[in-house]
């Protein structure tokens, strides 16, 4: 018997009604490839893909030794002919091939599993490489055969199906806009409006942050016709037995996706014992109520719903929901038990989260009655073996840039209540931004979404807003049918609150200080609790996960951290603050335990909890929150946020505590001074930097003394005192010498460079340039080397060395990437597009561009949005397009202007992207007179005008920056 072989999906071989699954191991590989090829293969071929960093004789034994082991499988049946190898086998890959080429589109689908070879990463770089072709080509073939298929179901009015298999492939390939068409298409025969308004939303929000693009103009008509096509959905009601829902004022609004979930646990036969189990006012109650309603039709007997709010005894609680008599206690459950046997009912237990020490009477009752099914609802799984978990958290929440918010349950939820308080009320433009605020602010809570809509009868969307963001007890009303505990958000979390131990409420209201969540080191560290407790906050659905973060929401965050004891809190903050500070060193350590990329990213997820702790040391410990400013400088410049640097420093340097002449207030002028650099006047940064130097000097602190010597360095290169600036940076070397610190070493070096190359002594800058990235190799400083072989560029820019400088700046896009540094990529990217549109590369310059114009609005810099502009300019020129040239010139020319903007950006002589003009560009006097003509536009405006007129945006990105 010909063995079969699964190749698309999980690889594995059937044979003799035995299955092997493949490992990712060397002999699966080699037999991967034999199956999928179906032939002889040479053994030079395998050879070189196999062992390619070998010579051709170590390969061929390698290759020797390998087969062996293959054959060394008792299932593989190894055939050789002299120089040739083969695996006869039968696969899914060649049974899909024929499907597709005698049109059997539909059957090859079915025969589609999953990816080509799913799972398995190889090390072998050349079958590596074959594998990656070999399943986008095979991803395509599907995607081109479903394409197919559902067009030819829609042919044939197979709406949906067709809709099926495009939910399919947009679940693997969420970019496929041919399929997302073919879904808007099917959506309008079959109502299922929702979700492919979904679909879409995702499918533009994906497209422009991975690609910057926006849908076809067909995309958007379609989907918009869908949006204002009306649909009624009837929902059919079965008649049951026994059927006591309870009457709804409102009808039901999403939650798509967990009722599909759902469904699909209780079409399994072991799913006997189901739990939605999520924190009070997600909606646990109204969803089960709907899962009953669809599911009634599968129980011959009926569904039951048992409300459990205030009772203490399940058993006598089901009874009665029954319509039974009363049983005495000893016999209740025997009763029940006896009753339910025969009987193929779901039972609903809603809010069982009080009477958990009860689960073991559900489990009974389970085993008695084999027929019936319960679904629960709780703030907590029951924790026994038979439960299914489904979490049931918030409705799905706009992002703050969506345009169509009415296809978002929370919004639906939102207006639907708003327009029950407040017929009047309509959604205006102008309000959608605070509409989709307040459902992020209560993370898509049904019950804070139905409180805070209530308000709307008196106050505006703004209004509500602001009032949540003020406090959580906004989030209340009186109204006597509505029940106490769902009255307001505190009282829902009042009962919450009961329900954990006192080891719990404090862990909790701890981690609330958090405002972006933790993770296990910050739980150790700040509450120092372990994840035994974590595990019992999790399981009450209080406190949720993603990935290696745990997340507390809003209103609940809110709630728990008033619970805290001023002492209490004092000495949380006071952990926090100690391990933000850890986290700082580790960015400004010689040695850091980590990667500086890891660092900067460790610091960038924490970023929020840091400034809460900024916010609270500036007041009680300042010099802890000056040392994580100073410390942190590395992120101030990576990730763009050298203003809050500067903001920080001020406002520490203001303080009484920090007047006194030492090493912290010198660290913060210098520190002050750094991340001043493009965005305050260069002769304050002096003024700073010399401050700083004369208290390291008269105190006595070499390190000090170099950071300020540095300090002046810089700020005197950009004033044009070079002189004073090499002489700076020397000394600060010198001190190097007996202090070690690469890092400031490495920075040192840089500037000395830097201020080489501004003079005109390229030589002597290059000899600096290239001990710099020695030095960054042997230490191995990523950030430096890339420091090192962008700076270098501009060396090689001015010999007029542009494919060496291409090269240096490849090498600086690779690490910068790597690094997650946005300031220094922005400016490499720029640099790199003039150099590549000096070489004449219009075509990929006009491409990089696009990043760059991204970049430039994340930097905010008037550097990058001058060369932006300059190198857009640019292209239009050498295109003979004088016009937009001569606007995107003068825009660029009007923020030369710009205070504090460094001499060598001024420079036309220096300036690289200034040298990237043409020489026909254009005088003072017609840029000025384009001016006065009122042509003139906003940098938004500007920006705006740049990425349209390229063509390289449809939708220009907003700016902050007026």
């Amino acid at each position: 018997m010909i063995p079969f072989v699964q190749l698309l999906g999980v690889p594995k071989v059937s044979f003799d009604n035995l299955e092997v699954v493949f490992l990712s191991d060397k002999r699966f590989f080699l037999l991967s490839y034999l199956a999928f090829k179906a032939d002889w293969v040479s053994r030079d071929q395998l050879a070189l893909l196999f062992f390619e960093d070998s010579d051709s004789v170590t390969a061929r034994k390698n290759l020797r030794h390998l087969l062996s082991r293959v054959r060394s499988l008792t299932w593989v049946n190894l055939e050789s002919s002299g120089e040739q190898v083969r695996w006869l086998v039968q696969s899914d890959v060649a049974e899909f091939q024929i499907l597709l080429s005698s049109h059997r589109h539909l059957e090859a689908l079915d025969v589609y599993h999953g990816q080509f070879l799913s799972g398995l990463y190889p090390d072998p770089p050349e079958f590596s490489d074959w594998l990656e072709q070999e399943r986008e080509a095979l991803h395509n073939a599907y995607r081109d055969a479903a394409l197919f298929a559902a067009k030819q179901l829609m042919a044939e009015s197979k709406f949906d199906v067709a809709q099926k298999i495009g939910f399919q492939v947009l679940a693997t390939d969420p970019l496929s806009e041919d399929m997302l068409q073919v879904l808007l298409t099917c959506a309008a025969q079959t109502g299922s409006r929702l979700k492919a308004l979904k679909a879409f939303e995702s499918f533009k929000t994906m497209l422009r942050q991975d690609l910057n693009l926006s849908p076809l103009e067909i995309t958007k008509q379609l989907a918009l016709e869908l949006n204002q096509k009306e649909t009624k959905i009837m929902i059919p009601l079965e008649k049951s037995k026994l059927q006591n829902f309870p009457v709804q004022p409102s009808a039901f609004v999403g939650r798509d996706v967990d009722l599909s979930e759902i469904g699909s646990l209780f079409a399994q036969p072991q799913v006997r014992l189901l739990t939605l189990v999520g924190a009070g006012g997600m909606g646990k109650t109204r969803l089960a109520i709907e899962v009953a309603r669809e599911q009634a039709v599968h129980f011959a007997d009926g569904v039951v719903f048992v409300p459990l709010a205030g009772v203490d005894d399940l058993v006598a609680a089901t009874i009665a929901a029954l319509n039974l008599p009363a049983q005495s206690t000893e016999l209740k459950l025997g009763f029940l038990k006896n009753y339910l046997a025969p009987n193929n009912l779901l039972l609903v237990l809603d809010n069982l989260e009080h009477l958990l020490e009860q689960a073991t009477s559900i489990l009974e009752l389970l085993a008695a009655a084999p027929s019936v099914r319960i679904l629960t609802t709780s703030r907590e799984a029951l924790n026994v073996q038979a439960e299914y978990l489904v979490d049931v958290m918030g409705l799905d929440v706009p992002k703050t840039d969506a345009q169509q918010i009415e296809i978002f349950d929370s919004v639906q939820l939102f207006l639907r209540n708003a327009k029950r308080v407040n017929p009047q009320f309509i959604l205006e433009p102008k309000d959608h931004e605070f509409v989709i605020l307040i459902c992020q602010l209560l993370q898509g809570s049904p019950l804070a979404i139905e409180l805070a809509s209530h308000w709307l009868r008196v106050l505006n969307p703004e209004q509500v807003a602001e009032e949540i963001r003020s406090s959580m007890d906004f989030l209340t009303i009186n109204q006597p049918d509505v029940p106490l505990r769902h009255r307001s958000m505190r009282a829902v979390f009042n009962a919450s609150w009961q329900l954990l131990s006192p080891d719990q409420q404090l862990v909790l209201a701890k981690m609330s200080l958090l405002p972006n969540g933790f993770t296990l080191e910050s739980l150790g560290k700040v509450a120092k609790a372990s994840p035994s407790i974590l595990f019992g906050l999790v399981n009450k659905s209080l406190v949720t996960r993603n990935n290696n973060r745990f997340l507390i929401h809003e209103v609940i965050r809110q709630y728990s951290q008033q619970q805290l004891e001023p002492m209490q809190q004092e000495a949380a903050m006071l952990e926090l603050s100690l391990l933000c500070q850890s986290w700082a060193q580790n960015l400004a350590a010689h040695n850091p335990k980590r990667s500086g990329a890891e660092n900067v990213e460790q610091f960038e997820q924490e970023f929020e909890n840091i400034s809460a702790a900024l916010e609270w040391t500036m007041q009680t410990k300042p010099v802890i929150a000056a040392q994580i400013v100073t410390d942190a400088l590395e992120f101030w410049f990576s990730a763009a946020k050298k203003p809050l640097a500067i903001q920080w420093a001020s406002q520490l340097l203001e303080l009484p505590e920090l007047q006194t002449r030492d090493a912290t207030r010198a660290n913060l002028l210098s520190v002050r001074s750094f991340a001043g650099y493009l965005i305050l006047d260069p002769h304050v940064r002096l003024l700073d930097a010399q401050q700083a130097l004369d208290i390291a000097v008269e105190i006595g602190d070499l390190t000090a003394q170099a950071k300020a010597l540095h300090a002046v360095g810089e700020a005197a290169g950009e004033v044009g005192d070079y002189a004073k600036a090499i002489l700076s940076v020397e000394k600060a070397m010198s001190i190097l010498e007996t202090l070690p610190n690469i890092k400031l070493e490495v920075a040192c070096l840089n500037q000395l460079a830097h201020v080489h190359w501004r003079q005109g002594n390229l030589d002597l800058a290059r000899q600096v340039y290239e001990s710099l990235i020695n030095k960054s190799i042997q230490a191995n400083l990523k950030r430096g080397l890339a420091t090192g072989y962008l700076n270098l560029s501009y060396v090689y820019i001015s010999l007029d060395d542009l494919n060496q400088a291409k090269h240096l700046l490849e090498q600086a896009l690779v690490l910068y990437r790597d690094l997650k540094s946005t300031v220094n990529l922005c400016y490499a990217v720029l640099v790199l597009c003039d150099v590549l549109l000096r070489l004449g590369d219009q075509v990929r310059t006009t491409q990089l561009l696009e990043e760059a114009g991204m970049l430039c609005t994340q930097v905010q810099e008037a550097g990058s949005f001058i060369c932006f502009y300059w190198l857009c300019a640019a292209i239009f020129q050498q295109q003979q397009n004088h016009a937009k040239a001569l606007r995107l010139d003068a825009i660029a020319s009007r923020w030369l202007s710009a205070p504090g903007l460094e001499p060598s950006l001024q420079n036309g002589e220096t300036n690289p992207f200034k040298k990237a003009q043409s020489t026909t560009f254009f005088s003072a006097e017609q840029v000025q007179r384009f001016e006065a003509d009122g042509n003139g536009l906003s940098t938004k405006q500007a920006m705006q005008y740049a990425l349209g007129s390229l063509e390289i945006f449809k939708g220009a990105p907003e700016l902050v920056r007026s």
